[in-house]
């Protein structure tokens, strides 16, 4: 058992995964004032219901206090809008507004830093691996699907269950 290489893997799924999450995700943020593109994320204002329905991965939504009531609308109803909805919190130059603050409390909140850790850390682990490593990944997931965890062959399993007869049903050890 190496317990480095485990913990090494553990990370990396666990920074794969923080990733992946915001490409089905809109984030959000209380922001007053002009809006800026940081990170390689376009900031736009979302003014109608209709505007933010049609929110597209990759940019963040800036609300101000001029938009407070939308704002309460999307976050009682963001069960049914079919996307996440996360605040941002820490962005650059960010002037919030306490009163959508209030509402916006309620999401879930990532660290705009912590975000583009995250991105930068799975680009560069994605950049580092080789062709063969990459190959190498996908072989052991293919082979981890043919043996069990003792390195045994797993059956096969008969899915057609017309077989009357299980003697029938297994071919004898030494016939072809």
């Amino acid at each position: 058992m190496d317990l480095i290489k485990d913990v090494e893997d553990r990370n990396k799924q666990e920074l794969a995964a923080r990733v992946s999450r915001f490409d089905t995700t809109i984030l959000v943020m209380s922001h007053s004032g002009d809006v800026t593109t940081a990170g390689g994320f376009e900031v736009v204002r979302a003014r109608t219901l209709k505007e933010f329905v049609e929110a597209e991965p990759g940019r963040i939504y800036a609300f101000d206090a001029y938009d407070l009531r939308l704002v309460e609308v999307i976050t009682s109803a963001q069960d049914v809008l079919g996307f996440k909805i996360v605040a941002i919190d820490s962005f650059p130059d960010q002037k919030s507004d306490a009163s959508v603050n209030a509402v916006l409390a309620t999401l879930s909140h990532v660290d705009f830093l912590r975000l583009m850790g995250d991105i930068a850390d799975q680009n560069l682990i994605e950049q580092s691996m080789t062709t063969l490593e990459k190959e190498n990944s996908i072989a052991k997931k293919q082979h981890a699907q043919r043996v069990n965890k003792h390195g045994e062959i797993k059956p096969l399993i008969d899915f057609d269950r017309s077989f009357d007869d299980p003697e029938e049903a297994i071919a004898p050890s030494g016939a072809e």
